[in-house]
């Protein structure tokens, strides 16, 4: 009797232990109860980005600040794509408006321009909603920013571009992109993004920094 007890009780034991054993996909195919579930890698190389905007008056006094993610658009992907690898000189397609990244990349992604659309970026984007241009205010024209790098030691690498903007008129800006050229009609947008509206008037400054993190 005692017999049969610990038998059934060893048996209800090991009942136990495979089923646990099943459920937490714990390999135990020395034994031949369950399979390996095999590991996955999804790691690979990530571009992602934060823009901080900083609107001082003509005193130094801050008057506005913002800080967001940013979107890289198709376009930038596209391009990030072609300089890495090469290949043919159109890449991607833009819905409506033929290939995205186009021509030779000469430029590095170091212009930055501020514009007055209020209209939610895209991926889809090929420029700003409403860029402000040098016949509007030069002081708020696209143009090329500082460049800083952290070099990567612990798998990421960041870069910022920084520029400082002069307004000579009264504009509320809310949207800033990063270009790789100074040229508005050749397009070249990497990423985009809108924002809340930062009101300036003439004598204040505005401090636009993007960075881009590698990892």
């Amino acid at each position: 009797m005692k017999r049969t007890m610990t038998y059934a009780l060893f048996g209800a034991i090991f009942a136990i232990t495979v089923g646990t054993l099943g459920v937490s996909h714990i390999s135990a195919t020395t034994f031949g109860l369950a399979d390996s579930v095999p590991a996955t890698n999804q790691d690979g190389m990530k571009l992602t980005g934060h823009i901080t905007l900083v609107a001082t008056d003509s005193n130094g006094n801050i008057k506005a600040y913002r800080q967001t993610d940013n979107i890289v658009v198709n376009n930038g992907a596209d391009c990030v794509v072609k300089l890495l690898f090469g290949g043919s000189t159109t890449r991607g397609t833009a819905s409506g408006t033929g290939t995205t990244c186009t021509g030779t990349l000469t430029n590095p992604f170091n212009a930055i321009a501020i514009g007055t659309s209020g209209t939610t970026e895209a991926a889809t984007d090929r420029k700003l909603g409403a860029e402000i241009l040098s016949g509007t205010d030069a002081g708020l024209a696209r143009t090329v920013g500082t460049i800083a790098y952290t070099n990567s030691s612990a798998g990421t690498a960041v870069t910022t571009i920084s520029n400082q903007f002069s307004a000579g008129t009264s504009q509320t800006v809310t949207e800033s992109g990063l270009f790789n050229s100074t040229t508005v009609s050749t397009g070249g947008l990497f990423a985009h993004k809108t924002f809340t509206g930062i009101a300036l008037v003439n004598g204040d400054k505005l401090t636009v920094t993007w960075t881009v993190n590698t990892s």
